[in-house]
């Protein structure tokens, strides 16, 4: 059964690249997002804004490793 869910597409970032050293690369930066739709218990964000700050890592064996933080704000 699927649950509320909320649309945030993006609406820019700032991101670098960083070499880890051992052949991957960190990806670094902040994205931001706009809440244009929303369900459930989410709808009081409909409006709102979402900072997410991204920390990507692809790493040389091709496997991924990521830590995401979302600010999200109503309107």
């Amino acid at each position: 059964m699927p649950g509320p869910e909320a649309a945030k597409p993006f609406t820019g970032g700032n991101t670098e690249d960083v070499d880890d050293g051992s052949g991957g690369t960190y990806t670094q930066g902040t994205w931001e997002l706009k809440i244009p739709e929303a369900t459930g218990r989410y709808q009081k964000f409909v409006g709102g804004h979402n900072t997410m700050v991204d920390d990507l890592h692809l790493l040389e064996s091709g496997d991924v490793d990521e830590f995401c933080v979302c600010l999200i704000s109503r309107p």
